[in-house]
């Protein structure tokens, strides 16, 4: 608050208060640059390591429990599913159906920790469908349906 009173009084003055200053309150602060900044890469990387992380789970998943595999299970048919789900929802639609559910993680659906519960489930089905596919082609197919080879 000081700091910035400071700034002001500069500003009066006519001397230079320039935005560049990295003790500027343009900087810092719940409206600068350097506090966007790193809110902008945690809202990216976090939700990234979180996502990645659960669509290596599913992908795992639909890589083992396939139709003659190590495990066939009927499941691989609701993995498979539900990564096709996920992939093919548009954000805005996911935002407004995750709310619910982020209320119950974080306690709020509104700031950048709520936004990383949607943004984490975002990702997840795109990280699974490439480490299936990858999985996949090391085990000798093409396609992850069997019998499509």
């Amino acid at each position: 608050m000081e700091r910035e009173r400071a700034y002001e009084e500069k500003k009066l003055h006519g001397t230079n208060c320039c935005c560049w200053d990295y003790r500027s309150p343009y900087w810092w602060g719940d409206t600068g640059w350097a506090t966007a900044l790193l809110q902008t890469i945690a809202i990216t990387v976090i939700p990234g390591i979180i996502g990645g992380l659960l669509g290596l789970l599913f992908g795992l998943g639909l890589v083992l429990t396939v139709p003659d595999d190590i495990f066939p299970h009927r499941g691989w048919f609701s993995f498979d599913k539900t990564v096709s789900f996920f992939r093919s929802l548009p954000f805005i639609i996911l935002l407004a159906v995750i709310a619910p559910v982020t209320q119950l993680i974080v306690g709020t659906q509104i700031g950048m920790v709520a936004a990383m519960v949607p943004l984490s489930v975002a990702v997840f089905p795109f990280y699974a469908r490439q480490v299936q596919v990858k999985g996949l082609t090391r085990k000798g197919r093409s396609s992850p349906v069997p019998g499509s080879d």
